[in-house]
């Protein structure tokens, strides 16, 4: 018995002194001083991509695409301008009436300009191809990232319920464990087993356990990379 109780707080302090190791490794990894950490509450996920910028980048991805498809229309067409110069002097825009008269005058000019770039039609159709090829990449990796995503929601949401399931066994097989456990101590008490039997219940309660919190932690784990796979 006294050996028994030297090993378990042999490994006691192995768990502790893992404990910390890992805490000062995840507090220079985070940044953060993690003194005493708490299990996280369990979170229930939407099934739902809508919410990841990922979504967000290729939409607007495809909404320049759109603008520069009009834009290159809008080169095509021809532009009417309407213009307007005028000023007060000597001589104007009667220069023979005013060089005899020698007289200041006010003079205006009014009209339409009407351009139109040729040369984006050698350009049009190529550049229309480039943007359409731009377009169909944009919408396949978006397409390709839904798709991913979609799979990840499935397959995280999945181990959540399969480690629910799991843990509901784990609690049956505690209750199995303590039974058997009480009953050996009883048959102890009354000289019908050795302590070495009601050691080995007592370490089968402890790894069934053991066990259902490593379900547990397991199946919070699926939780939050399915809270972070939906950005929620």
């Amino acid at each position: 018995m006294k050996a028994e109780r030297l090993s378990v707080a042999q490994q006691n302090e192995n768990l502790k002194s893992q404990r910390q190791m890992l805490q000062r490794m995840l507090s220079v990894f985070c940044g953060i001083e993690v003194s005493n950490p708490e299990k996280p509450a369990a979170v229930e996920a939407s099934a739902s991509a809508s919410n990841r910028p990922e979504i967000r980048l290729f939409d607007n991805q495809l909404k320049l695409a759109e603008v520069q498809e009009k834009a290159l229309d809008a080169k095509l067409r021809p532009k009417l301008g309407l213009y307007a110069q005028g000023y007060y002097g000597y001589p104007g825009l009667n220069m023979f009436e005013d060089m005899i008269s020698r007289k200041w005058s006010l003079n205006g000019i009014v009209g339409i300009k009407l351009s139109w770039n040729v040369g984006a039609l050698y350009t049009h159709k190529n550049d229309k191809a480039k943007l359409k090829a731009q377009r169909e990449l944009i919408e396949n990796a978006r397409e390709v990232f839904l798709f991913n995503n979609n799979m990840e929601q499935i397959q995280q949401t999945e181990n959540v319920s399969r480690y629910r399931m799991m843990m509901q066994g784990d609690e049956e097989i505690i209750a199995l464990r303590t039974n058997v456990r009480k009953a050996a101590e009883s048959k102890l008490a009354h000289g019908i087993i050795d302590v070495n039997s009601l050691l080995r219940e007592i370490n089968n309660e402890n790894a069934a356990k053991t066990q259902q919190a490593i379900h547990e932690i397991d199946m919070l784990k699926e939780m939050y990379n399915l809270k972070y796979t939906n950005n929620e």
